[in-house]
Order: structure tokens, then C-alpha cells, then sequence
């Protein structure tokens, strides 16, 4: 890799694993295994979505992720009390703002920063201040940046404080 060219890096979502265990009524296949397995295959993080309705990735997932992956893990969230409340509460390495719609099987789209954005706002604010010594930890995943209406692409993340995408 020459000097000039950054290292793409390879981040793993592992939330269809759980909605294969949560469909199937049993403890398999596990997420929690499915991020190891990905993080000895060399992936540099590992993404999960808990939602509200709890109906793929469960808070012991979480839990156990936290306690045992030695790579990045990256949060999903909604944009509510509830979701702000846990997140404050378990401080998670690091977060992901998304929209979440209950009749969604997965997440569609992107989050409407620009619409919502003393919403957004306020909750970037609440979790660097409350869970986070590095606010760099703190990313949204956005259609538009904060403070203007430029396009993103889908599923891009982005280090409120500098901009940077990563």
C-alpha cells in the first residue's frame, strides 16, 4: 500500500444474523458468534441496529459485544428517548443515528438531518456530553450534513465535530 492511498476498512453488520435467530424462535444462529467469527476474518468493526421493538439484535447482544469484541463497535439507533436513554446508558464504543420506521423490516433510507435538525442536534449533543470522552466517536449516518443539504451516499459515516467521513 503506497503512501497516497488510505486502507479501506471493512465494517460488518451482523443484525440479518439475528433476524434469522429471532424468526427461528432459538438461540442460533448467534450474532455475538457471527461478529467474532467476522472480526478473526479481519473485519475492523462490527455494526448492529437495536431497535425499539427489539426484533432482531437483542440488548444481551449488545452486552456481550461490548464485554468481548476487541475491534470497534458501532450502535445503530433511533432517534427517541428510549433509544438516547440506553445508549447514555451502556456507552457504547460508538454510535449511529438512523431512522427507524416500525413497518420496515430493515432500515430504508437514510436519516433527515437537515429536517430534523434541532432533534438531531440535541441528541449528538446529549450522547457526546453524557457517554462519550471522544465526541469523534459519534457519527450519523445521513442523507445531508448537518449544516447543508449536500448528498451523502447511503450508509456513509460521518464524525459530526470535523466532517470527516470514515
Amino acid at each position: 500500500m503506497t503512501d497516497n492511498k488510505q486502507r479501506v476498512l471493512l465494517g460488518v453488520n451482523v443484525d440479518h444474523v439475528a433476524t434469522l435467530r429471532q424468526a427461528r424462535g432459538t438461540r442460533y444462529p448467534d450474532p455475538v458468534q457471527a461478529a467474532l467469527l467476522a472480526e478473526e476474518a479481519g473485519a475492523d468493526g462490527i455494526t448492529v441496529h437495536l431497535r425499539e421493538d427489539r426484533r432482531h439484535i437483542q440488548e444481551r447482544d449488545v452486552a456481550l459485544l461490548m464485554q468481548t469484541l476487541q475491534t470497534r463497535l458501532n450502535l445503530e439507533l433511533a432517534v427517541t428517548e428510549a433509544m438516547l436513554e440506553y445508549a447514555v446508558a451502556v456507552v457504547p464504543p460508538h454510535c449511529c443515528l438512523v431512522p427507524e420506521k416500525r413497518e420496515e423490516l430493515t432500515t430504508e433510507g437514510g436519516l433527515d438531518v437537515a429536517g430534523q435538525l434541532p432533534r438531531i442536534q440535541t441528541a449528538v449533543q446529549r450522547l457526546a456530553a453524557r457517554t462519550y470522552a471522544n465526541p469523534a466517536a459519534l457519527a450519523l449516518r445521513t442523507r445531508r450534513e448537518i449544516m447543508g443539504a449536500r448528498e451523502l451516499p447511503e450508509g456513509a459515516l460521518r464524525d459530526p465535530r470535523t466532517g470527516e467521513i470514515y
